[in-house]
């Protein structure tokens, strides 16, 4: 206020053109579209219509506000203003009126603006907002603007101070504001902060109100007085500091009360002070609360009720508004009347109230639409008057002389009144926002939350999105305040369980609406929290059972269903088969055709979503019976947000494609083209978008991008520009740009194809840009997950961008194969996303087909297990030559630098989360994508980091287990990665003896031990420690026991003499290559850490060694000698504890000379070179067989040949898979002469091998761990069965598969769909 009077002086003095526009915030306008610009904006207008002489000032009076909803002639006045004002700035009249009525609160009668085909867009009603001020503005020397209590200021109110901050000139704006626990503009405001930083001309300054200080409250006597402050004497100011501590509103209550009650006066001596030694007596007051309650205690108890009621209606109000309230449709008469207009007249001279217009004026505060100018008592006229608080402080002290029950009964009278005036129903937005806040602290939960939902839906309709959400939010707070979580109790969905337990069934409805709401509103990580919310409170609330209207369920099931089917929402008691089966009973219950269609195109999805694609194109079937885009479309837009049964038929489009149904496939994209999409309300882009991608990418299969491009843009891309504009947003958006774009080079690329001299007409330099931008790339997750099951990976959909950027440019061949490259990136991420899941199974293909297209272009592009040392890597083709201690030292110390560059150290909780994710998975399962953390993927990366997480983990076991409990250093993780890298890279890109196949089997010996370790022979047969670390071991040893594995087997390396036989001899030549390689570079200088760590003892040496030879050589199932051994050791075992009637206590006397044949530990330990001559000699004790090491040898060695062909054991996905891989690798060395063509005897082999080695593998296994919860004997003799039957068929695919260089996974759902026929036997 000082402020405006020093610039108001400065105007009069300097006879300037200088404006002052003010206004204050208050907190129903929080959620109120320009709340505080609407009231500058109306007395812009009225200021150019005196200007212009527009109509009359006078207005049409009523009978008060009885009769509600008038109109006033003075909205038509602003309006033909408005609508003058906005031609000269060229805005059309349909953006004008639509403003006018939705955010400026004018209607003129007899006639709307509601436009159904175009949504306002914000940014457009923010430029119109702007503008006007701006214009209106200009041609002043000096605009001064003052907002206060901003705290409440709604956004688009902030984003028009931004864009005059922008574009004014010689403009002022203060706004004053509370702490802002919540600004609505952070980037608003952060851009000014740092403009302040880092610019030597801020237009920022962001002043703290500090208390007064003494020297402040001395001057501010001074003026008060009008007399230098200098004569003021110290006791005054010391006493009034000391009171009031400096604060500005108490300082200036008590220097007014000093003057009231006459406490100062003029001394002989020319200095103020006392007027008597009492007078400081009469002005203590302890606070500022007691003061202005004794200045309240002054008023009769008539007028104290008068200002609770007025404080109850809001910092500002209207006598209007007071009169309805008082006298609550009772005749008004002059005397009630005249004692009302006297109290307020008090207040105002008490500065408890400020009169902030007056007269017959036809200006009206906040376009209060509700009260006539004029209002008629009995006998005589009342003229309108608008009253405000001149402070929040005596707003809070009025309140605070309630009680809590009489505050919210007086809530209860208002918001009564203002709803019976027709409130409640929107026609006045900030009238309505009013109205929820007197319900609110009425504590009417139902009435409050009703229009909570209704502004809510209202806000949103205006792309409000922010607004709409919140008000919903503070509705769902409501019922938390009511029903606080008291202090240890239990809480149900953020809910307290009293709440949940005791609320009717309406009110349960109620509070799972506004979940939903908000969960509509939100993002995708709010979709899935409020989704989940509100079907936890459906499901745990006991008076859910008895809503008679359980519409709400439909909504609530029907949007955690996309969220489960997404990835979004990982809970395992919900899935896509029991939420589907749940919603098709209800809807069946329901019998309404709109749920009964959201319940099927749900139940094929479910369906689609585990691979059974017969199955959804079934319900799809049934679904189009009923369907009918004319009658349902709508209703199920009302109840679910999109046209969930629209979207069905484009899904469908997908699993056509899948099975090979491809007139089926061209049928639905006709059907949907031209009987859906019509149909379809334009502003619903997101969708009509997921309708639309099958479709896309069907045609563009076809080599049709650009009649794609044309769909996409009429539909969606043109549609979401015409009805919401360039500055709005909607789910999809992100992806705009990338489908645009992969069109048109597409599309280039084929005309390219037709034309031999075809000439690009496009310059491709501003999207290489943005490839090679940090935006290109940064899809959000949630986004890649909606979009997979519509056929294609995002960044299968950049990959492709980066590949036909290079293809059609091609000028510059370093950034064409920069554009490659990171394309080749991109497909591998696609491929690691979307590989294992059925449900996106067609994204996967997509995200293969560009890889390849990739890699045919560039030859030297590395396939799917690139390695960051390729080249070192090329030097080490272990199939051609020998490696030397000193190759071996160069390829280390490479690849420990290259891997120490990337190490990240993962703490325990990583470790144990990649551990239990293994845990958590079924045997069966393990390796598909039923955990994100384990399921078998082609990024080296993430197979190097799983991995090395369980090692990290297994050895940190070991370590606690120790009597010492060492921990593991960083520098010793970093050199167990380093070590896993090296590993990794030696594993060569066969097709079954990779490093997958690897990681496989390593999950799988995770998940044995831990079904085993309880074991009664583990339990007895070795102490904890050595428990511990033999688990180490035997991790340790499946990754290192197909190292440099050549794709050949040791017949074929023995048939060929190859060198390795030379060098380890004719028996198991490639596992005894894998030992000593693998053992070399760990001893190696570089891995001393971790060398020290795993070996830390002779002790632990000698156990180390007992256990990888004895596991890794085991695993030659070719060699008969050897499998003949481990029968023996078996069988030796067997008979010892038959015996002994099963006396498993281990026994520590030496063997016989038979027994001691059959365990040969001393020949490899000297074989290796891992013991020196004198270690073998000190300790020979610990290398003699007794029974116990045979038994630990036994255990080790069932173990370890059962998780290197795990995938027999497992379920018949698993088994098919690895069995083609092996066949492929077989069949490369068919090709290369190596051995017989092994597709002629493939099918009676396997079961032959079934028969001979997996199932007595199995049962032996099952034998030494009889305690533990194994099946592998019964998911064998599955396969086994199932391969009888299936065998000769799967053959032949894989067969055809191999012939026609198909796609793997494509042979693979070939083999998977012969389950329809057969049966499901497992």
């Amino acid at each position: 206020m000082h402020i405006i009077e020093k610039i108001s002086c400065i105007r009069v003095s300097s006879r300037r053109n200088i404006i002052i526009k003010k206004n204050v915030c208050t907190e129903y306008e929080e959620h109120f579209p320009f709340g505080v610009f609407r009231q500058i904006i109306r007395d812009i207008l009225i200021e150019r219509e005196h200007d212009a002489g527009y109509g009359s000032d006078s207005s049409l009076s009523t009978d008060g506000l009885d009769d509600g909803l008038t109109h006033n002639t003075s909205d038509t006045l602003h309006l033909e203003s408005l609508q003058d004002l906005c031609a000269e700035l060229n805005y059309s009249e349909e953006l004008v009126n639509s403003v006018a009525e939705n955010m400026l609160g004018l209607k003129p009668s007899g006639s709307s603006f509601k436009d159904e085909e175009k949504k306002l867009e914000p940014v457009d009603a923010v430029d119109l907002v702007s503008d006007i001020f701006l214009k209106c503005m200009s041609g002043n020397n000096f605009v001064f603007l003052a907002l206060d209590d901003t705290q409440w200021m709604d956004s688009l109110s902030w984003k028009v101070v931004e864009r005059i901050m922008d574009l004014g000139v010689n403009f002022m704006i203060i706004c004053l504001s509370r702490p802002l626990t919540r600004n609505r503009d952070e980037g608003f405001l952060t851009t000014l902060q740092e403009e302040v930083k880092n610019s030597h001309h801020p237009r920022f300054f962001c002043l703290s109100l500090l208390p007064f200080s003494k020297n402040d409250v001395k001057n501010l006597l001074g003026a008060a007085f009008e007399c230098d402050p200098s004569k003021i004497e110290e006791n005054i100011c010391d006493h009034l500091y000391e009171t009031t501590g400096g604060m500005p509103y108490f300082t200036q209550e008590i220097i007014s009360n000093l003057i009231k009650k006459d406490l100062i006066e003029l001394k002989k001596s020319g200095s103020i002070g006392w007027r008597s030694e009492l007078s400081k007596e009469v002005n203590i007051y302890s606070n500022v609360n007691d003061l202005l309650l004794h200045r309240l205690d002054d008023f009769k108890s008539e007028g104290r009720s008068l200002l609770q009621l007025c404080a109850v209606l809001g910092f500002e109000f209207s006598l209007s508004e007071l009169l309805s309230v008082q006298c609550r449709g009772r005749r008004r008469k002059p005397k009630q009347v005249k004692e009302i207009q006297g109290i307020l007249n008090r207040a105002v001279n008490e500065r408890i109230l400020l009169e902030i217009s007056q007269g017959g004026s036809s200006y009206k505060r906040k376009g209060d639409n509700l009260s006539s100018q004029i209002l008629r008592s009995e006998e005589n006229e009342v003229c309108e008057k608008f009253y405000t608080f001149t402070h929040s402080i005596w707003l809070n002290c009025v309140l605070g002389t309630m009680l809590e029950d009489w505050k919210r009964d007086l809530h209860k009278t208002v918001a009564s009144v203002l709803e019976i005036q027709g409130y409640g129903d929107l026609k006045d937005l900030k009238s309505a926002n009013r109205l929820f806040g007197h319900w609110k602290y009425a504590n009417n939960l139902m009435k409050a939350g009703e229009l909570a939902l209704k502004l809510g839906t209202y806000f949103h309709s205006l792309l409000l999105i922010r607004e709409a959400s919140d008000v919903c939010l503070e509705a769902i707070q409501m019922w938390k305040d009511v029903y606080p979580i008291k202090k240890e109790g239990v809480d149900i969905a953020g809910m307290s369980k009293t709440l949940i337990d005791s609320i009717a069934p309406d009110e349960i409805d109620l509070l799972a609406r506004l979940h939903v709401a908000v969960a509509r509103m939100g993002d995708g990580k709010e979709t899935r929290i409020f989704y989940r919310k509100a079907y936890i409170i459906l499901t745990q609330s006991p008076s859910a059972a008895n809503m008679k209207d359980r519409r709400v369920f439909f909504a609530v099931i029907s949007g955690l269903f996309v969220c489960v089917k997404n990835g979004l929402c990982e809970d395992r008691g919900l899935s896509v088969e029991s939420l589907a089966k749940t919603f098709v009973e209800q809807a069946e219950i329901h019998g309404d055709p709109v749920h009964i269609a959201r319940a099927l195109s749900m139940e094929s999805l479910a369906f689609a979503s585990l691979g059974k694609f017969e199955d959804a194109i079934a319900s799809q079937k049934k679904l189009e019976k009923i369907y009918s885009a004319d009658e349902l479309s709508k209703g199920i837009i009302l109840e679910y947000a999109s046209d969930r049964a629209a979207q069905n038929y484009g899904y469908s489009v997908t699993w056509y494609e899948l099975l090979g149904h491809y007139e089926e496939c061209d049928r639905q994209i006709k059907y949907i083209l031209e009987e859906i999409m019509p149909m379809m309300p334009i502003q619903n882009v997101h969708n009509s978008l997921i309708i639309l991608c099958p479709i896309l990418w069907v045609l563009m299969d076809k080599q049709k991008s650009q009649e794609a491009e044309t769909i996409f843009v009429t539909y969606v891309y043109d549609r979401f520009y015409e009805v919401y504009g360039k500055n709005s947003t909607t789910y999809y958006f992100s992806m705009y740009k990338p489908l645009r774009t992969l069109f048109l080079l597409a599309g280039e690329d084929e005309d390219r194809q037709k034309e031999e001299k075809y000439t690009s007409k496009q310059n491709y330099q501003s999207i290489e840009n943005w490839v090679f931008s940090d935006r290109f790339d940064s899809i959000k997750e949630y986004i890649s997950i909606t979009m997979r099951p519509y056929g294609k990976d995002p960044h299968s959909i950049l990959a492709e961008i980066c590949y036909y950027l290079a293809v059609v440019q091609g000028q510059d061949k370093t950034r064409q194969k920069k554009l490659l490259h990171k394309g080749f990136e991109l497909a591998q991420r696609s491929i690691s996303k979307t590989k294992d899941d059925p449900g996106i199974e067609c994204a996967y293909h997509r995200g293969k087909k560009i890889l390849k297209k990739i890699q045919n272009v560039v030859g030297n592009l590395p396939h799917d297990n690139e390695r960051d040392i390729g080249s070192i890597h090329a030097r080490l083709e272990l199939e051609h030559e020998l490696i030397s201690l000193e190759d071996i030292s160069v390829f280390v110390n490479r690849v420990v630098k290259t891997s120490k560059d990337k190490f990240q150290s993962h703490d325990k909780t990583y470790s144990a989360g990649m551990f239990m994710a293994t845990n958590i998975q079924s045997w069966e399962m393990l390796g598909q994508n039923e955990r994100g953390l384990m399921y078998a993927i082609v990024d080296r990366h993430v197979m190097i980091d799983q991995v090395v997480a369980l090692l990290e983990h297994r050895l940190s076991l070991a370590l606690d287990a120790q009597v010492r409990k060492p921990r593991l250093s960083c520098e010793a993780k970093a050199e167990l990665r380093a070590y896993v890298t090296c590993i990794e890279s030696l594993y060569n890109q066969v097709e079954y003896h990779s490093f997958q196949h690897i990681v496989h089997a390593i999950i799988s010996m995770n998940k044995l031990i831990e079904m085993v370790v309880n074991s009664q022979l583990i339990r007895e047969s070795i102490i904890e420690e050595e428990v511990y670390y033999t688990h180490f071991l035997m991790i340790f040893s499946v990754l290192i026991h197909d190292v440099a594995h050549t794709g050949m087997s040791n017949k074929i390396l023995l048939d060929q003499n190859h060198a390795f036989v030379g060098k380890y001899g004719c028996v198991s030549t490639a596992e005894t290559l894998s030992i000593d390689l693998s053992i070399n570079i760990l001893f190696h200088n570089e891995f001393s850490k971790i060398k020290c760590a795993i070996l830390p003892t002779i002790h632990h040496k000698i156990k180390f060694g007992k256990v990888i030879f004895s596991s890794i050589l085991c695993t030659d199932i070719a060699s008969s000698d050897r499998m003949k051994m481990c029968k023996m050791r078996f069988d030796t075992l067997k008979d010892t504890l038959d015996n002994s009637q099963h006396d498993m206590q281990p026994k520590k006397e030496v063997c016989g000379p038979q027994l001691c044949k059959l365990v040969s530990f001393k020949e490899n330990f000297h074989k290796f070179s891992f013991l020196s001559d004198e270690e073998l000699e000190t300790y020979h004790s610990e290398l003699v067989c007794t029974q116990e090491t045979l038994k630990s040898m036994v255990l080790t060695e069932s173990l370890m040949q059962t998780a290197d062909i795990a995938h027999t054991m497992q379920d018949w996905k698993n088994f098919l898979k690895w069995n083609y891989r092996l066949y492929k690798e077989l069949m490369n060395c068919h090709r290369q002469g190596f051995m017989h063509n092994p597709s002629q005897h493939w099918s009676q082999g396997e079961i032959g091998f079934f028969e001979g080695y997996v199932i007595p593998l199995a049962t032996r296994t099952e034998f030494c761990f009889r305690n533990a919860p194994l099946k592998l004997v019964k998911l064998a003799n599955n396969n086994l069965r199932r391969w009888r039957i299936q065998g000769d068929a799967v053959t032949k695919l894989f067969i055809l598969g191999v012939e026609n260089q198909e796609a793997e996974e494509d042979v693979l759902r070939k083999c998977f769909s012969l389950s329809h026929s057969v049966g499901d036997l497992n």
